[in-house]
């Protein structure tokens, strides 16, 4: 997918259904230009002008050379992209004004968010191997165009398809260190971009998005996840800069999004994905984190013996367990076994943790004493 590629002509990748010939006779007017081979970036551009222009400029050529030249330039100085400081400083602009992020794709951040709303309306992901196969139409707003007639990275879309037009392998690689810190979809596709592209200097980008990601994360993402990054720490195993991304996020469910309910709380899934990797050089930290909720006898998950409750102990020793801290998830089973000795069902429950048997679905655990 990288633009370095030698490109071949696209049959398929504009319109799964190529226009018979004979449609295409009618196109020839004054504004026809003769489609030369591209790379997918710029086809999906294709496609999306077509949707919003019409159909005749699926099988043409976009741009002349020098207008690809020159949409460079005014996304370049729109963006900041000449250097990803700029960039970064430029979206921060924007995010003080009220203004999108991604200029043309304002509805990511809240979309991915919303995941719960995905699930209640049976959305399922659409298996597609192409540049838009992150970019779930989830809306309920009827108004929102066809899939194919967004760009798949908002705007940056735009910019680029001239960067792959014009096989500037150093600039995508920017463009794609500026997606992951900006967490711009799609994933699947500029984590493994920005790491071929980099090839054996990637240690050294590695190291330059982490150290821009500790500059800007507080100014880019209060109280909010950048799902690049996570992928990327996991990806690489940065430890170090797990507990640091977790330590920035302990009040996200605090945020304005989840208590009007529009956002579903982050942290737990958050930290459930992150902590593995945190493990490795801060255990001590992340399992004293991990039993904090059992330490308050007087705040739930303890105070009120629910069978709810119950499941959330259960499961918070497991995750101790899973983190490889099975003496701490042993000592706080005794420690509860003390404490609460007429609560049968959660120590029958958290024995069976402690043996590996334990099932959260099972109906046994369903009932209320």
């Amino acid at each position: 997918m990288q633009a370095a590629q030698t490109r071949q002509p696209n049959q398929t990748t504009r319109e799964k259904k190529a226009i018979p010939m004979r449609d295409m006779e009618r196109f020839r007017d004054e504004n026809y230009q003769e489609e030369q081979p591209h790379g997918p970036v710029e086809s999906a551009v294709g496609i999306s002008l077509s949707y919003n222009f019409g159909y005749r400029f699926l099988q043409q050529n976009l741009f002349t050379e020098s207008q690809w030249q020159s949409l460079r330039d005014i996304f370049e100085r729109y963006f900041g992209l000449r250097d990803i400081d700029t960039a970064l400083k430029y979206e921060i602009e924007r995010m003080h004004d009220g203004l999108p992020c991604n200029p043309g794709l304002s509805t990511y951040q809240f979309d991915i968010d919303d995941e719960a709303r995905r699930k209640r309306a049976g959305k399922e992901p659409e298996e597609e191997n192409d540049v838009f196969e992150d970019d779930e139409d989830i809306s309920f707003d009827v108004s929102r165009p066809h899939r194919r007639a967004q760009l798949p990275a908002g705007w940056l879309s735009i910019l680029e398809a001239a960067y792959e037009h014009q096989d500037d392998t150093q600039a995508l690689l920017r463009l794609a260190m500026y997606a992951i810190l900006s967490d711009i979809p799609p994933a699947k596709r500029y984590l493994p971009m920005a790491k071929a592209l980099a090839a054996d200097d990637w240690p050294n980008i590695l190291a330059r998005i982490t150290d821009l990601f500790d500059q800007y994360d507080d100014r880019l993402f209060p109280l909010a996840r950048n799902r690049m990054m996570e992928r990327l720490i996991i990806q690489e195993q940065l430890s170090d800069q797990a507990w640091q991304y977790l330590q920035a996020r302990t009040d996200i469910d605090n945020s304005d999004a989840v208590f009007f309910g529009t956002r579903e709380p982050q942290w737990q899934s958050m930290f459930d994905e992150l902590a593995p990797v945190a493990m490795r050089t801060h255990a001590e930290d992340i399992t004293e984190r991990l039993v904090r909720p059992l330490q308050d006898a007087d705040a739930e998950p303890l105070k009120t013996d629910t069978a709810e409750n119950r499941i959330v102990i259960a499961n918070i020793l497991k995750r101790c367990i899973d983190s490889g801290a099975k003496d701490l998830a042993e000592r706080q089973r005794d420690r509860l076994h003390l404490m609460y000795p007429k609560r049968r069902t959660l120590q029958q429950m958290l024995d069976t943790v402690m043996d590996g048997s334990f099932n959260q679905y099972d109906p046994q655990w369903a009932d209320e004493e």
